[in-house]
């Protein structure tokens, strides 16, 4: 078994060339997002590769953007965790914490700290079919810089972090990545955004919840993506919030997995 770190995305890609082109990104996030930096063309010059190999065969991956960020990895067998671990550890890089594949994700914070909180506990779901439910007069728009100061307040309470947002906001505004649902009196009401073929950050404030409009968005947002050429879509949602797990699922989602943000107690050097 052995972990190399890639000398940058392009060693990264022509070593991975064969999962990038088959893989089923929805059980490898590593790919999904080298996927997503390629075709948005972000820099990456101070993101890490690894690549795990068992029995020398890829066992799968891992990123890292510094400084102080979370490693997101791939669905790992217990010893290529170790092995990456290992691999980190020599590198003497820093990490906040950890995302991934639910097992993966309690394996290595407990073998790289002990000490940790799960920030973030979500279902994977996966959607071919749309079950649309009614729209009641509103509409998916995508935000444009004109809608800058609502999607900012929107990330914010979603992210729990308002310099955060405002960086990702404008960044994801000019990707044409944000969308947001508009009720039938020209209300701005609920908010997602599309990542590939995953949707995520999905947000309605607490005044206008209980009333179908991320149901609406989610459906709307997902048939749009598969009207436009993607065989499934991918969601993730807050598993601990029962009544949005049960929504998903009547709108044709079915869960196919579980994943977590783990986040360190304190940094380790």
């Amino acid at each position: 078994m052995s972990c190399i770190q890639n000398i940058d995305i392009k060693d990264f890609c022509s070593i991975n060339a064969a999962q990038l082109q088959n893989v089923d990104f929805f059980s490898n996030p590593v790919l999904e997002l080298v996927d997503a930096i390629n075709k948005a063309n972000l820099d990456s010059s101070t993101t890490i590769f690894f690549t795990i190999f068992e029995q020398g065969q890829i066992a799968g991956q891992a990123i890292v953007t510094l400084p102080h960020r979370p490693i997101v990895i791939s669905d790992l067998s217990y010893e290529s965790i170790e092995i990456l671990c290992n691999k980190l550890k020599e590198q003497a890089i820093c990490i906040s914490g950890v995302k991934g594949p639910k097992d993966a994700c309690l394996y290595f914070a407990k073998l790289w700290w002990g000490s940790y909180s799960i920030e973030l506990h979500q279902g994977i779901y996966e959607v071919t079919n749309v079950k649309m439910p009614p729209l009641n007069g509103g509409r998916l728009i995508t935000a444009t810089r004109q809608h800058q100061d609502i999607v900012n307040s929107f990330l914010a309470r979603f992210l729990k972090c308002h310099a955060r947002a405002i960086d990702l906001s404008s960044r994801m505004i000019e990707q044409q990545q944000i969308f947001l649902w508009v009720n039938a009196s020209g209300e701005i009401v609920s908010m997602g955004a599309k990542m590939a073929a995953t949707i995520s950050y999905i947000y309605t404030p607490k005044q206008h919840r209980r009333a179908g409009y991320a149901s609406r968005l989610v459906a709307c947002l997902a048939s749009k993506l598969l009207n436009d050429g993607k065989t499934r879509c991918r969601l993730y949602s807050d598993f601990s919030n029962p009544t949005t797990n049960s929504i998903y699922k009547k709108i044709g989602n079915k869960l196919k997995g579980e994943a977590l943000y783990v986040v360190f107690k304190q940094n380790l050097t």
